[in-house]
């Protein structure tokens, strides 16, 4: 099965921050996908600065780059630009944040929006899922 993936900003920050018990699936996703040549993923580059911020909160300019140039080598980035600002601007999501990583997402191709907070998504295009529930879908389709 080939799939684009894109994570929310949330699940950037399970991820990098570990934070449990969150951090372990979302992990087993970027592990997958590291073997498999059929799965990519993708996080915006908002996502990358929010990341930036928080990790930097609970420790340093230093350890933040680090864990981000390693997260980088793992997966891609997209551009938050002039078009999914205007296009987020103007659609009838709640809330914009959740707006931009949708136009960001859909600007990928992607599959699947991967993220604790499916509500955020319903009006979404895109199928958005729980890490748990990709996880069972990847598996049953393996």
């Amino acid at each position: 099965m080939k799939s684009t993936l894109y994570l929310d900003t949330n699940i950037l920050l399970d991820y990098l921050l570990k934070r449990a018990p969150f951090h372990k699936e979302v992990a087993q996703i970027i592990s997958i996908s590291l073997k498999n040549e059929n799965i990519s993923i993708w996080a915006s580059s908002h996502g990358f600065a929010t990341a930036y911020y928080f990790i930097k909160k609970f420790s340093s300019h230093e350890i933040a780059i680090e864990k981000l140039r390693l997260l980088r080598s793992m997966i891609s980035i997209s551009d938050v630009d002039q078009g999914n600002i205007d296009m987020s601007l103007y659609s009838n999501f709640p809330d914009f944040e959740d707006a931009v990583q949708y136009f960001s997402a859909l600007s990928v191709g992607a599959d699947f929006i991967i993220s604790r907070n499916i509500k955020d998504f319903k009006k979404s295009d895109i199928n958005c899922l729980t890490p748990t529930e990709y996880l069972k879908i990847y598996e049953n389709q393996s």
